[in-house]
């Protein structure tokens, strides 16, 4: 005589089954603040272009008063520092992509840092299948794609090895 299992209160639910494969990082919250980050990125820079123009009209338009002439030369020194800004962090971004990722873009590209990661992570759990993917081909490609290639290229490893299950 065996003794069924007692129920809990919530059979009633059932199983839910992970979605297969993984998503694609193309679409989502990662590329829209990227996006957006690039966006304020160049309106920022296009203030600073607009912000020397004003700078030199009054200039110009000084006529010799030393009040607007201060005025034109703070406008230029604050556009100035405003840019040095702007180019830092990207510098910035980039020594932390170097450091702590391994990859300039890290930061600065991070759909592709994911889309190299699940795919390599993919390939070293398919190393147990034989014959199914060349782990060291693919690794090295993957490799190569995150440290000098484009976002195109991890892409294109991630959707080579999304589907491959093993047997």
């Amino acid at each position: 005589m065996t003794l069924a299992a007692a129920p809990t209160p919530f059979d009633w639910i059932g199983t839910v089954k992970p979605p297969v494969g993984g998503s694609d990082y193309s679409t989502g919250l990662v590329p829209f603040i990227n996006g957006a980050l690039w966006l304020v990125f160049i309106f920022f820079g296009l203030y600073a272009f607009y912000m020397f123009i004003m700078a030199a009209y009054t200039f110009i338009n000084s006529k010799g008063d030393p009040k607007n002439i201060e005025k034109a030369q703070n406008m230029i020194t604050y556009s100035v520092i405003g840019l040095v800004l702007l180019v830092s962090s990207f510098m910035f971004a980039g020594i932390i992509g170097v450091v702590f990722f391994g990859s300039w873009d890290f930061v600065l590209d991070p759909t592709k840092a994911i889309q190299c990661t699940i795919a390599e992570q993919k390939v070293k759990t398919l190393q147990t299948c034989n014959g199914i993917v060349d782990p060291v081909t693919r690794l090295d490609r993957i490799n190569a794609a995150r440290k000098t290639g484009t976002a195109q290229q991890c892409t294109d490893e991630y959707n080579f090895v999304k589907d491959i299950t093993c047997p």
